[in-house]
């Protein structure tokens, strides 16, 4: 058995290895009692293909190939018991008898077809033992999955809304998600994290449609001024996430363009980009910890981040045309960054809106005058964060080449 399965692993097909002891069968010397664990070995090590391809692949397609081989495994032990049980009790009177060519080949399907029946009432069972053995990382099966909006909870809006609220939250964090692991993907390209951001991204337009429709459906009870009030705050949050999450896949899209198209940026320019991931990431960070706590400090402090953001990108998109001038950077990877960058800003400018939205309710004031106030520089402490931020990120492009 071991031979069959060892030959098998080596030429990558059962096929051919079946057709080889077909061939040493012409000589007389194969018995049914030395063929028969050949034949099993040669099933199990056909595992080996599907095993191999996912090396590196998603949850499901490991899940996929560990069952081909549990499939082939308890089949051959079920297999071996039986037909030495049969030859025990003296069933099995051609055992030193030649296996011709025909013979090879029946039993080859009848193994095949009768393991597939025996495994038909337990595919759950099957899939359980998979699952067991390819667990669900933690950080997938928290983050790939729908939150639940209890519609019983309706008769106490105030509940209803925190619920909303939470699912709102967790919007929030699947979109930052999705933009940090698209950004990561520019340095290390993993289909397994592509899958991943795909999938999460597509919960994020669900989410969309299904905390709307609940805020709707909340907004149609008898509310006071101020559930009302959040009901319209939470369905424009819902909409600056979801354009997050859309600008996060445009990021995935263009790292996917570098791996298919084998395109390399500079020196200077990774690590522009990698300055841009963490200023981005950080206003991420306080977008979210201000909705989340309902912290005014936190939100206060996204602004003068995201002014910095943006004087970030103009800085990058000047360093890079004269990079283009002084031909140390492709064209078609210049043009990949450019996209890179102007989707980042925009991550940046919703994290601005949903931060600006959360200081005008707070101490309510007009978001949009309030941004301009600020942008006058007439506001110390505004003042002072942006100088803090402007050391942090922006002075340290000079230092890249």
């Amino acid at each position: 058995m071991l031979a069959g399965a060892l030959v098998t692993v080596a030429i990558q097909s059962s096929s051919a290895s079946v057709g080889i002891l077909q061939a040493l069968s012409t000589t007389g010397a194969i018995t049914w009692g030395s063929a028969i664990p050949i034949i099993l070995g040669q099933n199990i090590g056909t595992c080996s293909t599907p095993l191999i391809a996912s090396i590196g692949a998603s949850t499901g397609a490991k899940r996929s190939a560990i069952v081909h081989l549990y499939f082939n495994v308890i089949g051959t032990t079920v297999f071996l018991v039986g037909v030495y049980g049969l030859k025990a009790v003296g069933l099995f009177p051609f055992w030193d008898q030649v296996m011709n060519k025909g013979d090879i080949a029946n039993f080859h399907t009848l193994f095949n077809v009768l393991v597939t029946l025996m495994f038909m009432p337990f595919t759950r069972a099957l899939a359980w033992l998979a699952e067991k053995t390819i667990p669900e990382r933690a950080e997938d099966a928290q983050d790939l999955s729908l939150p639940v909006l209890d519609e019983r909870l309706f008769t106490s809006p105030a509940v209803a809304l925190q619920q909303a609220r939470a699912a709102v939250e967790k919007m929030g964090s699947r979109a930052s998600t999705n933009f940090c692991k698209a950004f990561g993907q520019l340095e290390h390209y993993n289909d397994e994290v592509t899958q991943n951001i795909q999938t999460r991204e597509d919960l994020l337009d669900k989410m969309e449609v299904s905390i709307s429709d609940y805020l709707v459906k909340i907004g149609d009870r008898e509310l006071t001024e101020n559930e009302n009030r959040q009901i319209t705050e939470l369905l424009k949050l819902i909409g600056e996430y979801e354009r997050i999450g859309d600008y996060s896949i445009n990021i995935l899209e263009c790292a996917q363009r570098v791996q298919d198209r084998e395109l390399h940026f500079s020196s200077a320019a990774r690590q522009e980009l990698e300055l841009l991931y963490r200023a981005v990431k950080e206003i991420l960070q306080l977008t979210a910890g201000a909705f989340s706590g309902a912290d005014l400090a936190k939100a206060q402090q996204v602004e003068p981040l995201e002014e910095t953001v943006d004087q970030i990108c103009f800085a990058m998109r000047e360093r890079h045309i004269l990079r283009l001038k002084a031909g140390r950077c492709e064209l078609e990877a210049g043009i990949v960054f450019l996209d890179i960058i102007t989707n980042a800003e925009r991550v940046s400018d919703h994290c601005s809106n949903i931060a600006g939205r959360l200081v005008g309710n707070e101490l309510d004031v007009d978001a949009h005058a309030r941004k301009q106030a600020l942008h006058a520089g007439v506001n110390p402490e505004y003042n002072q964060l942006l100088e803090e931020y402007r050391q942090k990120y922006l002075e340290l492009l000079p230092q890249m080449a």
